[in-house]
């Protein structure tokens, strides 16, 4: 398992308790120090290390519209259209590589039910910045004005979240976007295909 581990990048962070916390960079396990480890722990272990996956989805709906099926991702204000149900789809899915445009930057649509589908990527970091984006954008803030709104000296402060140069804690997305989104109200609700 540590072998294997190490290959997909995997590094020891440090060392806690009777587990050692290992990192991809992203992503972070604890790893128990044991002499031999159960090969179902170490299965699973070694699952979550190769997902990569965001562990955030964002919500979409596809629906019939005239003679054109629409897809909707309203935290994003993302919406497309395709003559077919499955052509929505993949239109939503071009939407964010489009607007992301980041090299290798990719997305994964979830159909969830006959009228939802979740988005997620496995660049979180360019997915936060591209919500943090499109929500100060909705809101009519430039750069400035965002980091004003956190109480920054410099736009950089903002800037390096929406950039993806760096991705922020839970507490801190929920500064940002309070920051970016005044007087809107997130809510986080827990997957169907979870």
């Amino acid at each position: 398992m540590e072998r294997q581990l190490r290959s997909l990048g995997w590094k020891r962070v440090r060392r806690a308790g009777k587990h050692d916390l290992r990192s991809d960079g992203e992503q972070q396990e604890a790893v128990p120090r044991h002499v031999e480890i159960n090969e179902k722990l170490a299965t699973a272990t070694l699952t979550r290390a190769r997902r990569k996956v965001c562990p955030m989805r964002f919500q979409g709906e596809v629906y019939k519209d005239g003679k054109f099926w629409l897809a909707d991702v309203p935290f994003f204000d993302a919406m497309t259209q395709g003559r077919t149900r499955k052509e929505a789809l993949n239109m939503i899915s071009d939407w964010f590589v489009t607007v992301a445009g980041r090299k290798g930057f990719s997305v994964d649509i979830h159909p969830v039910g006959k009228g939802t589908f979740e988005v997620s990527s496995s660049n979180a970091r360019t997915m936060v910045g591209l919500l943090l984006q499109r929500q100060r954008q909705k809101s009519g803030l430039s750069l400035a004005q965002a980091a004003q709104r956190l109480g920054a000296k410099s736009r950089n402060a903002y800037a390096r979240y929406e950039q993806g140069a760096s991705v922020p804690t839970v507490e801190k997305l929920d500064e940002l976007l309070r920051a970016v989104a005044p007087g809107r109200e997130i809510v986080l609700q827990q997957s169907a295909a979870a």
